[in-house]
């Protein structure tokens, strides 16, 4: 969990009931925590895990959080995009 500097607010992600512990390569909600009256909000459905949410994230003004997403690819289609 990650708290705001100037923010009553928390981020933090959570697995699907099934997953242990804090792996890569899930599917994961990014989740939006008031701290004053414990409400939650969905800030997005995304595909990451272990990385995607692990160092302080929030902007200095508390408006804006950083966080990684990304696609697994086949190995036979990692070359695409690649220069």
């Amino acid at each position: 969990m990650r708290r705001s500097d100037q923010r009553r607010d928390a981020v933090f992600a959570s697995y699907q009931r099934d997953v242990t512990g804090h792996p890569e390569n899930k599917n994961v909600m990014l989740q939006l925590m008031n701290l004053e009256n414990q409400k939650i909000a969905v800030l997005a459905n995304l595909f990451g895990g272990q990385g995607t949410i692990n160092v302080p994230s929030w902007s200095p003004d508390s408006k804006s959080l950083a966080f990684t997403s990304y696609a697994l690819l086949a190995p036979e289609d990692a070359h695409i995009g690649a220069k």
